[in-house]
């Protein structure tokens, strides 16, 4: 199928419109129909290829048109397949969903919720895109004709406002700033607020997702034999992003690699009037790491002590680490939570704390 002066007059000016900022724009592009014919090659096979595509649709066309409109600045888009069994509108915010096997990903809309890594973000369809289909996805530059009103999400755009992939709305956009554990990234800017006639300045700029947890132990846990090891187990989970407890419940379990700063607070009750001592330390998959322990004297008679130990920790995807401890001198010794009261909160046997500083 070949484009022609004849298929182009077929355009409406609702359509030209949707990618012509003005009137005297749409003028001056009715102008170029009669020339068509006579247009140079390479002009009319970058539409013509669009169009001559077994997947592609009228609306893919128009999308190459609106390219040689977009010259005025750096415009980048990408084919891509629809990978889901619904129409993927313009407009909408997409990620990788996998590839064809040949020369083409496919994508569905994104959530940025904190379930897909932020690598996986890809941009802002430049059309509507059918199920199955092929379609473009705008990487870097304008996109026009769409909703940048906010209304469909319940706020209000306005011009110069930055938009952000929703964490609440699959496949749409926020004027809010969404915070950890959601995914942080900048889409768009709104460069005109309008119900129709919109238009957005798409750069993705992803902040690397970094992973975090917060972990207590809410019970007792008391050696039965002075010297011997025994593992701190975990039994609540404060707040996540990736690190988890794993089995056994000793394990705190990261979800990939990176430089990690571990902290842990232990602490201590002692039920008899004599000397005692309390060691902890931290093992890595299960081995001891070296110079990790800390030792800590305990002589106060039902009073409590408390046990601090903070380690950088190069982990790979799905390492772990436990933190052992024991008791010297003689036993009547245990980890110990405070319940709640009226003035104060309850005080955790053990607490640990996960920060991934750097990929």
């Amino acid at each position: 199928m070949a484009i022609t002066g004849k298929l182009i007059k077929r355009l409406t000016r609702d359509q030209l419109a949707t990618f012509l900022k003005n009137q005297e724009q749409i003028k001056a592009f009715e102008g170029l129909f009669d020339a068509a014919e006579v247009a140079s090659p390479s002009t009319i096979d970058e539409v013509s290829n669009a169009a001559d595509n077994a997947q592609a649709s009228a609306d893919s066309a128009l999308a190459q048109i609106q390219m040689i409109n977009d010259r005025e600045g750096t415009v980048i888009r990408m084919i891509v397949l629809n990978g889901t069994p619904t129409l993927i509108p313009k407009g909408t915010a997409v990620g990788f969903a996998g590839a064809n096997g040949s020369n083409r990903i496919k994508v569905a809309p994104y959530l940025a919720d904190g379930g897909t890594d932020s690598l996986y973000f890809v941009g802002l369809a430049t059309q509507d895109i059918q199920p199955s289909a092929q379609g473009y996805v705008t990487l870097y530059g304008r996109v026009v004709g769409v909703n940048t009103s906010g209304a469909p999400y319940g706020e209000t755009w306005v011009t110069g406002q930055i938009l952000w992939a929703s964490p609440d709305n699959v496949g749409g956009l926020t004027n809010s700033k969404p915070t950890a554990p959601d995914n942080v990234i900048s889409v768009a800017a709104v460069l005109y607020a309008s119900t129709t006639i919109g238009q957005l300045m798409v750069r993705p700029t992803i902040s690397l997702q970094e992973y975090y947890g917060e972990f207590t132990k809410t019970t007792t846990q008391t050696p039965a034999v002075a010297g011997d090891e025994y593992l701190v187990t975990w039994d609540n989970t404060e707040i996540s992003n990736g690190v988890v407890i794993g089995s056994p419940s000793s394990r705190l379990v990261v979800p990939a690699s990176g430089l990690y700063q571990v902290a842990v607070t232990l602490q201590f009750a002692c039920t008899v009037a004599a000397a005692r001592e309390a060691v902890a330390y931290f093992k890595k998959n299960g081995v001891d790491s070296a110079n990790s322990a800390r030792y800590q004297s305990i002589n106060i008679n039902n009073g409590y002590t408390a046990l601090v130990l903070t380690e950088f920790f190069s982990l790979a995807a799905n390492d772990y680490i436990e933190v052992g401890f024991g008791v010297l001198g003689g036993l009547n010794v245990s980890l110990s939570p405070i319940v709640a009261t009226a003035n104060f909160p309850a005080a955790p046997s053990a607490v640990a704390t996960f920060l991934q500083v750097q990929q």
